[in-house]
């Protein structure tokens, strides 16, 4: 090769760059087990996440369509103690994401997929005792 001439990259030298440029300044992600594009900011295209925690068993909350919910219930792993999804409210909601340890709790990640009107139904209690310390319900209404 001459001094001073001009070479083009080889094509997959081509696609890393422009792989590299996309990663970056942000615009390729991973999604759900497959590469794509970012999603919309979600200020912008959905309700913000509705967050469920004990004290609010009983109630009836009202979700639009795609909106997510989290719901955090108490667990210690001292004690044994901790919850167990009953009734997932499947002819409204669609579980994201099953229980993770955060803290003291454990939590939910759900996502309202139909309209209709649904309960999600929780037990608590020691790992090693048959019998329900607490039963949690929350009455969900989507839209």
């Amino acid at each position: 090769m001459k001094p001073g001439a001009i070479t083009r990259p080889t094509p997959p030298r081509v696609a890393w760059a422009v792989l590299g440029v996309l990663i970056a300044l942000g615009g390729w992600r991973w999604v759900g087990g497959r590469e794509g594009p970012p999603s919309p900011s979600p200020a912008a295209s959905a309700p913000p996440v509705m967050e469920l925690q004990a004290d609010d068993d009983g109630r009836e909350f009202h979700l639009h369509a795609g909106q997510w919910l989290a719901v955090r219930l108490p667990a210690s792993s001292a004690a044994g103690y901790r919850c167990w999804l009953q009734d997932p409210a499947a002819a409204v909601l669609e579980v994201e994401q099953d229980p993770a340890r955060i803290g003291g709790s454990h939590a939910w990640m759900f996502r309202s997929a139909r309209a209709g009107v649904g309960a999600l139904r929780f037990e608590c209690h020691p790992e090693l005792s048959g019998e329900p310390v607490r039963r949690i319900t929350f009455r969900i209404r989507s839209d």
